[in-house]
Formats: C-alpha cells, sequence, structure tokens
C-alpha cells in the first residue's frame, strides 16, 4: 500500500549563505598544481545542525512504496530476491526506513531471520545540471568494512556510463581502506576516482558535488554547532575535468544504505543513516 508521510517543518533550521573558495591557485596546465584546482562553491539555505539528539522509533507496522522527504517524492527500492548492488535484499518496511516527526530520513541495515535487509530510495524527478547537496547526522566514518552508504545519480539508460556521479562511503571490506569516494563512472579509470578518509569529530556533515558541462566539483563538509563554517571544517575536496562528464538527462537522485556480497556487517548491531536534507540548487 502507498503511504506519503506529512512532513513537518524542520526545527531549529536556519537559512545561512556561505561562499568558500578552497586552495585558490593560479591555473596551469603544464603544473602539478592543476589538481588541486580552485573550487568556488555558493551553497544557499543550508541547515544548521540541531543541537538535541532524537532517537524516534521505526514504524514496523508501515509499507512505503513512496516518501516525502526535503519536499520531493522519492520511490522506495523492494526486492523479493536478490538484486544489485552486491546481490542484496531491498526493503521498504517502516521498520526499515521512515521520515520521522522532524523530516529527517532514517535509512537502515536490519538483520531478520539471518538476512540483511538493505534500503534506497531515488527520486521522481530528474534534475540535472547543478548543486546536489546531502546533509548528513551520522558518523560516516564509523561504519563496518562491509558497510556501503551511496548518494549518486543514476539513469536506466546504459549510454554515458548511465550518468552516475557518486559520493560513497566504503571500505569495500578492507578495514585499512580510506573508507570514502568521489566517483565518476567509468570507475575502472584512476583518473575518475577520488579516495579520502572521511574522519570526523562530529555527527554532522555536508557532501556534495556541482556539476556543470564542463567539471564535476566535490566537497565534504564537518558541521558543528554554533561554530562559522571555515577552511578547517573541510574533509576532502575534488574537481573532475575529465573526459567522461555526462549530459544531464534522465538521471534521478539515489540514496542506498546496503552491504558487500555475501559479506555480512561484522557488526551484530543494526545500522541506521539519518540524513536530515536534500537540497538541489539548479545551475544558472
Amino acid at each position: 500500500m502507498n503511504k506519503i508521510k506529512k512532513k513537518i517543518p524542520i526545527i531549529f533550521a536556519i537559512v545561512i549563505i556561505i561562499t568558500i573558495i578552497i586552495m585558490p591557485i593560479t591555473l596551469n596546465c603544464s603544473s602539478k598544481e592543476n589538481e588541486k584546482q580552485a573550487l568556488t562553491l555558493t551553497i544557499d539555505s543550508l541547515i544548521k545542525p540541531s543541537t538535541i539528539s532524537f532517537q524516534l522509533s521505526p514504524q514496523p507496522n508501515a509499507i512505503y512504496d513512496k516518501i516525502e522527504f526535503s519536499n520531493y517524492i522519492w520511490d522506495v527500492k523492494k526486492s523479493e530476491n536478490r538484486v544489485g548492488p552486491q546481490n542484496n535484499i531491498f526493503s521498504n518496511s517502516g521498520e526499515d526506513i521512515w521520515v520521522d516527526e522532524f523530516g529527517y530520513l532514517h535509512m537502515t541495515l536490519h538483520c531478520r531471520g539471518g538476512v540483511w535487509y538493505c534500503t534506497e530510495v531515488y527520486t521522481e524527478q530528474s534534475f540535472g545540471y547543478g548543486t546536489y547537496i546531502f546533509s548528513l547526522d551520522s558518523r560516516v566514518d564509523q561504519f563496518s568494512a562491509d558497510t556501503v552508504l551511496g548518494l549518486f545519480t543514476y539513469s536506466d539508460k546504459k549510454k554515458n556510463y548511465h550518468t552516475e556521479i557518486d559520493i560513497e562511503f566504503a571500505k569495500w571490506g578492507d578495514k585499512n581502506n580510506n573508507g570514502a569516494q568521489y566517483v565518476v563512472q567509468p570507475s575502472c579509470i584512476d583518473k575518475n576516482i577520488y579516495y579520502f578518509s572521511p574522519d570526523q569529530w562530529s555527527c554532522s556533515s555536508i557532501h556534495l558535488f556541482h556539476w556543470t558541462p564542463q567539471s564535476i566539483s566535490f566537497i565534504s563538509i564537518q558541521r558543528y554547532p554554533f561554530h562559522p563554517l571555515t577552511k578547517d571544517y573541510i574533509l576532502a575536496s575534488w574537481v573532475y575535468r575529465g573526459k567522461y562528464i555526462p549530459p544531464e538527462g534522465n538521471e534521478k537522485v539515489h540514496m542506498n544504505l546496503y552491504v558487500l556480497e555475501n559479506t555480512p556487517p561484522s557488526t551484530e548491531d543494526d545500522i541506521e543513516v539519518i540524513i536530515n536534507k536534500f537540497e538541489f540548487i539548479p545551475l544558472n
């Protein structure tokens, strides 16, 4: 059955405008410093992190084909049999995925009967060129080595490598790996991936990419209550200007939380990620 939870305005949200300039340099195509090109982004309407921790209950009797989150309608992925990514089962039960009374999206990994149930949502609409902002209230640096959180665009059409642009938090089975990566598909090309360690000292962070026909700029920012955002809060940044920048068209925004194939999380506890906001700012 279809249920769309009514969104209640987020408490403690404020509107701020910031401009972040990372490593301004003079562009010189013959220099190695060209890999650290200037990234200038204006980010509107970022949500200030809450100073109160909420632990709200799931809705075990609810089934969601669609949910409303951040003023968009999202389809909820469900599979009876194992499907991709990584040959998993995806749940649309309110026990596994829900939007709480503050408007925050909760995505979980739950183990029931020896089976891990994963979660994924994707937008009904396509957005195209612009800035995609994901605001999290969870420690993405504390995942088990077998857990993956993906924030990305994806098209069902195979051309242009599914128009896939990824922000991923995963160690891919090796606890010594960095734990995060920016990707412009195809990922088999080394220059299309930027690895980093998302070392956090706060539960709140912002991760975004700015997609244009000429470049894709990524940035991850630490958030901390009542502290102004400065360069010290930047976890990572990267600018991609390679030949695989996809053209816009038919892509949807996806967010998923899953486990590696045949490798359950190295924990007996359920895993939960809270996403307090998604925002899209169109190009121009």
